[in-house]
């Protein structure tokens, strides 16, 4: 059996560590998997190195890839962890969001083989919702701008857009791990004014390995849209729920700033046929995803 090389970008961060908990052990795989710093326990049949953004060895990491192969980019500088106002963090966002993934279309282009990256709904302002692939980029905030820029059109590059919760590997800066870090018996509020229909990052995870896994040759742009949205409060209140935690209080709260990036697609049919290589029988629900991540 000849395997398929596979390169996760980033293996260390909340989606690359899904892809890399959904690999590992997959032997029609040879998988390797980047990041800062190597984990101090192996994951059987997972290769890791170090590499970050701006290190000389991309090249070396990427040698023996061609046709066939598959590299998924899940390194990005996410909004939470930038200030706008920071000179020394727009140029970081530029070089990461931007620049990078050109880099990658570039050896793409020489040696054969796919990228899969991860695109996301903030390259819109959230002021009308629904949001297609036709939709102009209205972004207001440099992670919008620069991972707007950072969509490569290429016919080797695939941007799947959608917007992603998931489980931290360390920290609690993302939704699901911030709302689980609450005390007990606590309060929050949910916004009802906020509008939001992605999907997990096991789901993604899922999505690129069935991509892989059928030698996918789809590029562009395409939005991966589950079946329904749901406000942020009622969003709140579900995580907790799966999790276990009803002890905590949503409150149901409207800001008086609308927020609805939520997506649509201009091609349902690419839009199921993505849910399909995900391993589902149709788009499913907001619920239905959240609910699969149950402990």
């Amino acid at each position: 059996m000849v395997m398929t090389n596979v390169l996760i970008l980033g293996g260390a961060g909340m989606l690359g560590s899904a892809l890399v908990d959904r690999l590992a052990g997959r032997p029609e795989f040879s998988t390797t998997v980047t990041a800062r710093r190597l984990p101090e326990k192996p994951t059987p049949g997972v290769r890791f190195v170090t590499f970050a953004v701006g290190d000389p060895n991309l090249a070396d990491v990427l040698s023996g890839f061609g046709e066939g192969d598959y590299v998924i980019n899940c390194i990005g500088l996410i909004k939470h962890r930038m200030d706008d106002a920071n000179p020394a963090d727009r140029r970081e966002a530029i070089r990461v969001n931007s620049a990078f993934p050109y880099e990658l279309a570039e050896l793409a282009e020489s040696q054969g083989f796919r990228v899969i990256q991860i695109a996301t709904d903030c390259v819109y302002a959230g002021t009308t919702g629904r949001y297609t692939e036709d939709s102009p980029h209205d972004p207001l905030d440099v992670y919008g701008k620069t991972k707007s820029l950072g969509e490569v059109p290429h016919p080797l590059f695939l941007n799947v857009r959608c917007s992603i919760i998931g489980r931290e590997v360390s920290g609690a800066t993302s939704l699901v791990e911030w709302l689980l870090s609450q005390p007990a018996n606590g309060e929050i509020r949910g916004f009802l004014d906020h509008e939001w229909n992605g999907v997990t990052t096991e789901t993604f995870a899922d999505l690129a390995i069935g991509l892989v896994a059928t030698k996918s040759e789809l590029s562009g742009t395409h939005h991966f849209v589950p079946s329904s949205s749901m406000n942020k409060s009622d969003l709140s209140s579900l995580i907790l729920s799966t999790f276990g935690r009803d002890d905590v209080t949503v409150v149901p709260t409207v800001t008086g700033r609308p927020v609805d990036r939520s997506l649509a697609t201009t091609d349902q049919a690419l839009n199921e046929s993505l849910w399909r290589a995900a391993g589902f029988a149709t788009a499913p629900t907001v619920e239905d995803l959240v609910r699969r991540m149950a402990p």
